[in-house]
């Protein structure tokens, strides 16, 4: 469900409130079936384009037919192969229609062949919901073909297909389940399908309008992390905080479409349950998405290794199960998107699924293992091993999950210049430099990849908008001097304009390695310490040495550079030893004396 926009969401409680009225004037199936189809089209078409929903409805008549078909006729030996022909075609063209609406190929060649018109292409072409409908199709096509779908209704299999809390994101319902709530179920299994249904959605606004919020900052962009001066500390940071904002606004979503199902009278499947609390990634797997894992297990990752199992008899099948799960998060990756990045995620969790594979057969027929470890395991403090190992194993997982987040987040370009940065080690650090001007600003710090490398610098003081500072630094000094707002020509790596005022500022650097025109984007955050009341002097500003002084005798010559022309100084002294500092107050201007220091 999408709530982008106030007219959306009247239209949702329009809807349900309809739904409640039905519910004590009229409950009858065949009424509700009507209006349920009724508020699909109407939420549909104010969702998605018009080309889109008449694509869609063709492709799920062609599979109707197909399924139809399928339910009618028992195939004997004779007639299975033409079957498995036709539910091979019409997958064929599930995928052919799937890569058409939602890959940027088709649509390229639509808008330079001009076949959809002149306009933007996005006004009759939408990726909406298009995933979740393919599994559904393929599960009503295989599930016919398998003899468990009897009584393939039409409207039914529109709601079906069509069914608007679960159209966008999911969770993924099978039919079966469907045709048992549009019945109506028992009175007392509604009212407390009811009264659930406030408690998910308000766990849902939770989750999605209060967390979401909160972490979105730091998770969708490591560059507005800040919390460290370690660029790879704020990386973890960033991908911990992306790890539960996706978890918050997924599961919150979800608990929204279960919520709103609920009230319309339907029990959807659930979709998350405590992922994060996983011991390793197929736990993961049966806790994060679970309608999608189940239907990637059923219609994918089986049939695939039984098919791998009966026709190549000579491959062990560990090998085949090793394959099934590389292949499966393969296609689930394609599946989530169609960048390089997300062909990486799946492979991420294949390979991780392959050697927890691996490591599950390893323990199994370790006898040595067997014998001592985990006979000595329980023969002491059970308790004790059994929660540092959960506690263990689960840490394991949550940084194996979230790693695997940056293929998520985030392009290969951008990953790799997430590398670049890492390597640069970059710091930058609120200096006063020594002068005529006496001047605050900002000394950067890092280690270029190439002396061919430029930098361009913005800088904005934090919330305001961004001055352009300067471009095409060299990088060769590996140090880069900022001394305030730049609105003149540079000369290499010495910035001099004037001086930074006290505040918070963002120092905005776009690294261009070997001077190619793409760059690196990085932010980093800089503090000018309020100088007017607090000087912040280091050891190396000042310098303290015992000098002879006419008519005097010994005294202190106090040499330092004063933050700021104005700068006043007050003076206090001791005794080595005192606990008591004395103030110095002076006789005469410009002549500072203690006339009681003895040797």
């Amino acid at each position: 469900m999408i709530f982008d926009s106030f007219g959306i969401t009247i239209l949702y409680i329009g809807i349900i409130l309809l739904f409640a009225i039905h519910k004590f004037v009229s409950p009858v199936a065949r009424y509700k079936q009507v209006l349920l189809l009724l508020a699909n089209i109407l939420v549909l078409s104010y969702l998605i384009p018009l080309f889109t929903i008449l694509t869609t409805a063709v492709v799920a008549s062609l599979c109707y037919a197909a399924a139809f078909y399928f339910q009618r006729n028992d195939f004997n030996s004779s007639k299975q192969k033409r079957a498995w022909l036709g539910l091979l075609c019409c997958l064929l063209i599930l995928v052919f229609w799937w890569v058409l609406l939602k890959y940027n190929g088709p649509k390229d060649y639509l808008r330079s062949s001009h076949l959809l018109g002149t306009g933007d292409i996005n006004r009759f072409i939408s990726a909406i919901g298009l995933s979740y409908m393919f599994f559904k199709l393929i599960h009503v096509l295989v599930d016919t073909y398998r003899g468990r779908l009897k009584n393939l209704d039409p409207v039914t299999f529109l709601n079906y297909l069509f069914f608007f809390p679960t159209y966008i994101s999911g969770p993924i319902d099978r039919y079966q389940n469907f045709c048992r709530w549009i019945g109506g179920g028992s009175r007392r299994n509604q009212g407390l399908l009811f009264r659930a249904a406030f408690f998910r959605i308000f766990e849902g606004v939770v989750k999605k309008f209060i967390f979401v919020p909160l972490l979105i900052g730091y998770a969708k962009d490591f560059g507005q992390v800040h919390l460290s001066n370690l660029f790879l500390v704020n990386m973890a940071i960033s991908l911990i905080a992306y790890s539960f904002y996706l978890f918050f606004d997924f599961s919150g979503y979800s608990d929204l479409a279960i919520g709103v199902a609920m009230l319309l009278g339907f029990k959807v499947p659930e979709n998350f349950k405590s992922p994060y609390l996983s011991r390793n990634i197929a736990e993961f797997w049966k806790r994060w998405h679970i309608s999608l894992s189940s239907v990637l297990r059923e219609y994918i990752f089986l049939p695939l290794v039984r098919g791998i199992s009966k026709h190549f008899v000579r491959v062990p099948r560990l090998v085949g199960t090793l394959g099934g799960y590389l292949t499966t998060f393969l296609i689930c990756g394609l599946w989530h998107g169609n960048t390089l990045n997300f062909v990486f995620w799946g492979l991420w969790h294949g390979i991780g699924l392959s050697v927890h594979k691996l490591w599950c057969v390893w323990i199994t027929e370790n006898s040595f293992l067997k014998e001592h470890v985990l006979q000595k395991w329980r023969l002491g403090n059970r308790k004790f091993a059994q929660a540092a190992i959960t506690v263990f194993s689960v840490g394991i997982t949550f940084c194996y999950v979230s790693l695997g987040w940056l293929f998520f987040n985030y392009s290969v370009d951008q990953i790799r210049s997430v590398q670049e940065i890492a390597k640069l080690r970059m710091v930058a650090q609120p200096y006063y430099f020594y002068g005529k001007s006496f001047t605050w600003g900002v000394r950067l710090k890092y280690s270029p990849l190439s002396i061919k490398d430029k930098i361009d610098v913005d800088l904005r003081t934090k919330g305001e908008g961004w001055v352009h500072y300067a471009q095409n630094i060299t990088t060769r000094d590996k140090v880069l001097n900022i001394y305030g707002i730049k609105n003149k020509a540079v000369v290499n790596s010495e910035i001099s304009y004037n001086n930074l005022a006290p505040g918070q500022y963002e120092l905005r650097l776009h690294y261009r390695k070997g001077g190619k025109l793409k760059a690196c984007r990085i932010i980093i955050p800089v503090t000018i310490p309020d100088y007017s009341k607090h000087a912040n002097l280091n050891a190396d500003d000042l310098e303290a040495k015992a000098c002879r002084i006419a008519d005097a005798g010994w005294g202190i010559k106090l040499k330092y550079h004063p933050p700021s022309r104005g700068t006043k100084v007050d003076i206090e002294y001791r005794p080595l030893g005192s606990k008591l500092w004395v103030r110095y107050q002076h006789q005469q201007p410009g002549r500072y004396q203690i006339t009681h220091i003895v040797k």
